[in-house]
């Protein structure tokens, strides 16, 4: 019997101990269980904490990205935009993933610039414009004008208005043909400021040779930012031409494309508060040849370009569809302006000046006329965009 007792306690005591013992091994588990859970959510938090700083470094380069401003400029700066009913009411989306920087890398080339899709023309009947005549048309609401950029080098502006000219419609810039960037016409400051100190009326012109939606959109935002500062009355213009030549940016795109094109561009210049108008040749526009005519005539004023063989001040163009400015000569001659000029007739007019869209100040500039000692080698060129006699009847 004392042995049997005597059993049952060491069985006791070995209980003990196993329960003892197991009761550890469970108690060192859940402790190493707990530090390897607590572990795992001290690094998740520390590494939730690293995306949101990396969260928030992303959209902060994205604005800068967007903005073209520096990371210290997101805090502080603001950025003008678009009211909405601008953008619906054109068509226009600039948060689309056609939209683009507000800044545009921009050249002023130089003179001979190679990439230049304009050259001096040349074509029509030469004729001084002070040899036409109001008297005939005095009843019409007509005003005559010129079309000017680098190629007329350094205008004596107030020579130019004693001739009588009524407004002057200036090249700002235009898109290179070899590297399609945006360059301003070297003399666009100059003629602006000095016409409109001469009393001269100005509209202004645009020479695209964009291929996409994103590429007409950075022209023309960065016309009407160019020209905000000015008082433009007359219209904003797009001009595009020498797309059926294989150098040409533009080759192989239809009609229709180009046409879109247009009609963004103009639409942008309509939201900002300018008359927007389309440029083209007589050929180019009989028939919708070139260009849809009729979605572009319904929607925007027309500036045709037809060089007639003869010239009086009862003349008038034999295109015959809808048009509101006509340019009957590229071999005009003006006082005041040593390189032959482009003539037109507006058959509209303005009584006052309009407001500029900016008070920002500019600064006044004076042009080099240094600067045009081979101006005259180069005035001798034919336009390759005048051809087949496409601007002749």
């Amino acid at each position: 019997m004392k042995n049997i007792i005597k059993k049952v306690s060491n069985l006791k005591k070995e209980s003990k101990v196993w329960i003892i013992t197991i009761a550890s091994l469970i108690t060192v588990v859940i402790c190493i269980a707990l530090i390897i859970l607590i572990g795992r959510r001290i690094d998740k938090t520390l590494s939730s904490s690293d995306n949101l700083d990396t969260n928030k470094q992303q959209v902060v380069a994205s604005e800068v990205n967007d903005r073209d401003i520096t990371p210290s400029e997101v805090i502080t700066s603001e950025v003008e935009s678009e009211t909405a009913s601008e953008v619906e009411s054109n068509g226009i989306d600039e948060t689309s993933d056609t939209s683009i920087d507000k800044q545009v890398q921009v050249e002023k080339a130089p003179i001979n610039d190679e990439g230049d899709p304009q050259n001096n023309g040349g074509s029509g009947i030469s004729m001084d414009i002070s040899s036409v005549s109001k008297e005939d048309k005095k009843n019409e609401r007509m005003t005559y004008g010129i079309d000017v950029s680098k190629w007329q080098g350094v205008i004596d502006w107030k020579k130019v208005k004693e001739t009588g000219v009524d407004f002057a419609m200036i090249r700002v810039g235009y898109r290179t043909l070899d590297k399609g960037i945006i360059v301003e016409d070297p003399y666009a400051l100059y003629n602006m400021q000095q016409a409109q100190a001469n009393g001269i009326k100005i509209g202004v012109y645009f020479f695209s040779t964009a291929t996409n939606e994103a590429e007409v959109i950075e022209e023309a935002r960065w016309l009407t930012d160019f020209i905000a500062p000015y008082r433009i009355t007359y219209p904003v213009a797009f001009n595009c031409e020498g797309f059926t030549n294989p150098s040409n940016r533009q080759y192989g795109l239809s009609k229709e494309e180009r046409t879109s094109l247009a009609v963004t561009f103009l639409d942008y210049v309509r939201s900002k508060g300018y008359t927007p108008m389309f440029y083209a040749a007589k050929g180019e526009l009989e028939g919708s040849l070139e260009w849809d005519t009729n979605r572009l005539a319904s929607n925007y004023k027309i500036w045709v370009a037809h060089y007639p063989q003869s010239f009086s001040s009862s003349s008038k163009s034999s295109y015959s569809g809808t048009h509101h400015m006509w340019q009957y000569t590229s071999k005009g001659q003006v006082s005041g302006i040593s390189n032959p000029v482009d003539l037109n007739i507006a058959y509209f007019g303005y009584d006052s000046e309009a407001t500029a869209k900016s008070d920002e100040p500019v600064e006044t500039v004076v042009a080099d006329p240094n600067a045009l000692s081979n101006q005259g080698e180069e005035s001798t060129k034919s336009s390759p965009n005048i051809v087949n006699g496409q601007y002749f009847t």
